[in-house]
């Protein structure tokens, strides 16, 4: 059988499921069994998709094509990360800028806009990507973190964290990066370690009271030395003063370090070199000089005002103070002291180490610093001032050391070699360093984060208290706040007067409190000519409808209720019946009216104009709908929305401290005060629909729209948003300036992705779609999204919101690496193009490779020569074994159930065990088991049952060899159905599947295993391998008929004539010994006869002489169900073979007749048969 072409076999298996919806079909089929809960973690789309994608993708579709075949419904949302570092820092290339200063110059507003465009770059790549490799997910309704919907449930999950106390402002250090300069959490940080080598510094401290004597202290950041405020001793160990060396300088440092240090010191005796051992207590209080002449903090900087302060940018560091001067370059006590490297001494520099900051704070040491936020010393660091600290060619630290050198205050330098943090993005190296944050304070959530870990199940489950676990043992407060652009801004303003701060919930919460210049009142014109007819009008033109008597009632009405309010200005739209509305009513309340064409009817197309109302609502029954489609020539209601904002706005920006009366119509005013009211698009129908002459007072918060009428709630608009503080009544709150942190979007997916708890309550509250049943990523996830679904979750579990973790069982993949064991990369060569490689050997291939090569979370060593082994090995066997049932058995009616040979019902008990073996892998989530499981039946099949079966397929039992062979395809085709979903579509079809699709069958269900027939058929094949052993072993080759086998296993009687069969021997007997006289060849468990008599070995001529007529046939092209005539010359050991066993030659070639000539043979071929022979056939 030629080798299919898997990648075309694949593109038009797609083409057939888009064109017949079949993964559609798959959502809505019944689903007795209920909800699976599944969730696809967010991926950026301003980068290629790479082979770790296909890696994840297929592991994340595995489970849902399972559940979903067993009868549950799973969703499959796809969703999109839109936001943060990641695609800021892409936006600063692809504009050819660098750092916050360079986007302000640029502008937020146009940076912003061009990181809502640039996420989608790639999006058709990973579309197609996902498309191409089977992964069925809903692409056309995904998540989207930077949508409004979605931004609004972050607000609401900031909200629940603030009224919990957990959502906090705080003052400490932190790890920033100042490229991007912002503040990281632990989790990102934990992301980008590098081993580093770069020097370390032994630097000497001279004490006040002891000239000549210095404390040695060890430092692998010379840059935070001019930050150096204390020196940090354990005062219950004992330290060693040196004698004076040859310049008269005497050296502290703790005994045990010694010896390292010194290194011809005798250790904790006093002698030569040692001139006392005391405790380290007696160090505590002694002061020293500063180690630079030009900096003193103790006179530096600026006393902190009384609450902290954000900082929004710039080089200027916030929060600086003094403290107890006289603490300042003293010897304290503390706790982080330890002897394994070092001097047993720590330089400490408070605002740039968080046990040096805790120290501080407990001491009231001065908070100044020396690095501003940009990563370059401040002026106070005169000789440096400027100066990147941690440039990339270390020069600063260089002249740093190289000073204290030439200053006398280097003691040594060696070069150090650590693992040292860098951004996760921009791959600069970090600091860290004292700032204003927010933080979540996870640390009071722990104990919750630890039990709900108890209740996933982790595979590999080593990950739940190994890394994960470790992890959430030593959880730090997450640094929630980037001092950035794209993101979500945090919901917090602060008033500048009173510094009170406010979390805000929702959109509308906010709009609460915004603040209108005017008062305005709507009003739907009176009761008009068209809606009395129930037609559409909303063309103007000399045709429009005009009130009726009763509209113009109407108006005198809302005139004479609007006197009360003291109305300044009538604002009206241009069609006939609005305008009429008006002018009674700028009558009655004497004044004039202005009509403006942004107050005009929706406009509903030409389509639908002079129509009924039914017309339109038949094509348009959800009015949800109207917001994004358009009647063909009208307009969307988001249009409608934007025009009669910019109206207002406008209003906004004339008048101050007016009465407004707007007249307008049910649609425009609907659309209107929907927007006012910031409720999703389905939420439209709670505001009661406008009646004729029905006025309506309208708060309008349109200093939250931006200038095209539109909301968007992310910088710089939302910071334009001022409110009045309530607190205080001078005061006016303003936004914090900061952004989330882009994995507490990601983290937050559960509930964002519904717009809960504005929209969807049912998903969370009634569990339909929380918590996740299954979820799968790489390893790296237990830093990233693993952790912030879980940190997410605990909030509003603290909130007795949510009950459960947010996932049950996770699977975790290892990265995917060269066959060396390389990382991936275009630099080294070896990249792995995804689509260029299914491209070449279909997706199927790549899917099978990655599930089967090893366990998903082992790191695997690509090698396109195993892709291609599993092909070979499973693949193309299955197709074989089929291509043989379509040659022999298509078209047989009998039942498989009906066969009673042995070889039947171990192939029905075989096929009922490979069906629960995979179906109870699945449910622990051994995917590569499965896969294991279901390539062994594949062979089992075909070097089993179809080999020990190809000659029932010529006799009476073909058509239940057929009907099994059928029976056990089509169940196969169905279990891998999950794995490889093409060529399982594939087999179905060709097996005649009658369904659409094999994704629309049910999983299958196992018959009666007889597990005892199962287990002596491995016997049974255990025997037929060692006693092929033993006739390789003699030097006798299969078709070489023998006497006797004799067997101690215990295998039952009926499996012998298979033995016999398969072994080429003529009995079989069962023993508890071997026998030991004799010609035998000998295994463990069985003893083979290795004598050939005469009437043998003409038998195992006539077996070579049907092989070759056999090979001759295939030469010939030959059909099964061709006959031939044979010829073989007279005379030879060929003819007489022929002519003794004639009856099962004939029947074994499938020969009519036998002749002894080689006349008319049209095929021939040579073949040895004690002697050479040739011998031909021809066609009857």
């Amino acid at each position: 059988m030629a080798t299919p072409n898997f990648p075309e076999l694949e593109q038009q298996i797609l083409a057939d499921w888009k064109k017949n919806d079949i993964f559609g079909q798959t959502l809505s089929k019944p689903a007795p069994r209920g909800r699976f809960v599944f969730y696809d973690g967010p991926p950026t789309a301003n980068g290629k998709p790479h082979i770790g994608h296909v890696e994840t993708r297929t592991f994340k579709d595995i489970i849902p094509r399972f559940k979903t075949m067993q009868g549950y419904h799973v969703d499959r949302k796809a969703g999109w990360d839109t936001q943060g570092l990641p695609v800021e820092i892409e936006v600063e290339k692809q504009l050819g800028i660098s750092g916050k200063k360079g986007i302000e110059e640029y502008g937020v507003e146009k940076f912003n806009a061009q990181a809502r465009e640039s996420v989608w770059k790639y999006k058709a790549l990973w579309e197609q990507m996902t498309e191409r490799i089977g992964f069925w997910l809903d692409t056309d309704h995904p998540y989207i973190t930077y949508s409004n919907d979605y931004i609004e449930t972050l607000w609401w999950i900031f909200k629940q964290a603030w009224e919990a106390k957990l959502f906090e402002q705080d003052f400490k250090v932190v790890p920033y990066c100042p490229r991007c300069g912002t503040a990281l959490s632990s989790h990102e940080v934990a992301q980008g370690y590098q081993s580093v080598t770069e020097p370390a510094v032994y630097v000497k401290f001279e004490l006040l009271d002891e000239p000549g004597t210095f404390v040695l202290a060890w430092t692998t950041t010379p840059w935070t030395l001019p930050g150096n405020v204390a020196l940090a001793i354990d005062a219950n160990i004992s330290y060693i003063k040196t004698v004076p060396n040859s310049k008269g300088e005497r050296f502290i440092v703790a005994s045990q370090l010694a010896p390292k240090i010194f290194g011809s010191f005798e250790y904790m005796k006093v002698g030569k070199d040692i001139a006392r051992i005391f405790n380290g207590s007696e160090l505590v209080g002694k002061q020293y000089k500063p180690l630079f002449d030009f900096i003193d903090l103790r006179q530096s900087g600026r006393m902190s005002t009384d609450r902290p302060v954000s900082a929004a940018g710039g080089a200027t560091p916030p929060h600086q103070r003094r403290g107890n001067s006289g603490a300042a370059y003293t010897i304290v006590p503390a706790d982080f002291v330890t002897t394994e490297d070092g001097t047993g001494v720590v330089h400490t520099a408070v605002m740039y180490g968080v046990e040096d900051f805790d120290l501080g704070k407990k001491l009231d040491l001065p908070t100044v610093h020396t690095v501003d936020l940009q990563g370059k010393f401040t002026d106070l660091v005169k000789p440096w001032a400027g100066r990147e600290v941690r440039d990339p060619e270390g020069a600063t630290q260089k002249e740093i050391i190289a000073w204290l050198d030439q200053q006398g205050k280097l003691y040594q330098v060696e070069d150090y070699t650590h693992d040292y943090p860098f951004c996760w993005r921009c791959k600069h190296p970090l600091l860290y360093y004292a700032k204003t944050t927010w933080f979540i304070r996870m640390t009071k959530l722990q104990g919750r984060l630890i039990e709900n870990n108890k209740q996933i199940n982790w595979y590999p489950n080593h990950i739940k208290d190994g890394r994960f676990g470790e992890w959430l043992r030593e959880v730090k407060d997450w640094a929630i706040s980037r001092e950035r652009y794209w993101g979500t801004p945090l919901p917090i303003w602060t008033c500048d007067a009173c510094g009170k701060q406010e979390c805000f919930g929702s959109y509308a919460e906010l709009a609460e409190r915004v603040p209108t210049k005017n008062k305005y009142y709507f009003l739907r014109h009176g009761e008009s000519t068209n809606n009395v007819t129930s037609t559409l009008d909303t063309e103007l033109n000399d045709g429009s409808a005009i009130l009726t008597d009763k509209g113009r009632a109407q108006a005198k009405a809302a005139a004479h209720d609007l006197k009360e309010f003291k109305i300044d200005l009538i604002y009206t739209s241009q069609f006939p019946r609005a305008a009429q509305t008006a002018a009674i009513i700028a009558t009655e309340l004497g004044l004039s009216e202005t009509n403006d064409v942004r107050l005009n009817e929706y406009h509903i197309g030409p389509v639908y104009e002079n129509q009924s109302y039914d017309s339109y609502r038949k094509e348009f029954p959800r009015k949800e709908f109207r917001f994004d489609h358009a009647p063909e020539g009208g307009e969307t209601w988001i249009q409608v929305q934007q025009r009669m904002v910019k109206f207002l706005q406008q209003l906004e920006r004339e008048y101050s401290g007016k009465n407004i009366v707007i007249v307008s119509h049910a649609d425009t005013i609907l659309v209107a005060r929907w927007a006012m009211n910031f409720l999703p698009q389905a939420a439209i129908d709670t505001i009661p629909y406008p009646q004729n002459g029905e006025m309506a007072a309208v708060h309008a918060p349109v200093s939250m729209f931006n200038d095209e009428g539109l909301f968007d709630p992310h910088r710089p608009y939302v910071d334009h948003v001022v409110i009045p503080c309530q607190a205080c009544t001078s005061g006016q709150m303003h936004r914090t300036s900061e952004v989330a942190d882009t994995w507490f979007d990601s983290g937050s997916m559960p509930f964002a992705q519904w717009h809960y708890p504005f929209e969807n309550k049912e998903k969370i509250d009634a569990s339909e779609n929380y918590p996740a049943d299954y979820i799968s990523e790489a390893i790296d996830q237990t830093r990233g999204w693993f952790y912030t679904l879980l940190a997410v979750a605990s909030i509003l579990q603290e909130r007795g919101i949510v009950t459960e973790p947010p996932f049950k069982n996770v699977v975790v993949l290892g990265h995917i690496n060269d066959a060396q064991g390389r990382k991936l990369s275009k630099s080294l060569g070896n990249y792995v193009d995804p689509m260029e490689l299914i491209e070449k050997v279909g997706a199927d291939a790549v899917r099978w490779y990655l599930v089967t090569t090893n366990q998903p979370w082992d790191s695997k060593n690509f090698d396109l020569k195993f892709v291609d082994e599993g092909v070979r090995k499973t693949f193309l066997i299955l197709l074989n074994v089929l291509s043989f049932w379509e040659l022999y058995g298509k078209t047989t009616t009998a039942e498989a159930s009906e066969g009673d040979h042995v070889l039947d019902r171990w192939m029905r008990s075989r096929t009922a065990q490979l069906i629960n073996g995979v179906t109870e892998r699945l449910e622990r989530y051994d995917l590569t088991g499965a896969a294991r499981d279901l390539a062994s039946a594949v062979t089992d099949v075909s070097t089993w049952y179809v080999r020990r079966s190809r000659d029932r397929m010529k006799g009476a039992d073909a058509g239940i060899v057929a009907a099994t062979l059928h029976d056990t395809l089509m169940t196969i085709a169905k279990l891998m159905a999950p794995f490889t979903p093409f060529l399982a579509e594939h087999l179905y079809r060709r097996l005649g599947g009658t369904k659409a699709s094999v994704h629309l069958e049910d999983w299958p269900t196992a018959g009666d295993v007889d597990g005892r027939l199962v287990t002596d058929m491995e016997q049974a094949r255990a025997v037929v391998e060692e006693a092929l052993s033993l006739r390789a072993a003699a030097g006798i080759k299969v078709r070489q008929p023998l006497q006797q086998l004799v067997v101690t296993t215990a295998i039952r009687p009926e499996l012998d004539t298979i033995l016999q069969e398969e072994l080429n021997v003529k009995e079989v007997h069962h023993a508890t010994a071997l026998p030991t006289d004799g010609e035998w060849q000998r295994g463990p468990n069985t003893a083979l006869d290795i004598s050939i008599s005469d009437e043998l070995r003409n038998e195992g001529h006539l077996r070579d002489l049907v092989r070759e007529f056999n090979a001759l046939r295939k030469e010939a092209g030959l059909q099964p169900s061709d006959q031939i005539v044979a010829h073989i010359p007279a005379g030879t050991l060929a003819a007489q073979i022929v002519e003794r066993y004639s009856e099962d030659f004939l029947r074994d070639v499938r020969a009519r007749a036998a002749t002894p000539s080689l006349d008319g043979a049209t095929h021939q071929r040579e073949l040895k048969l004690d002697g050479p022979v040739t011998i031909g056939l021809a066609k009857v």
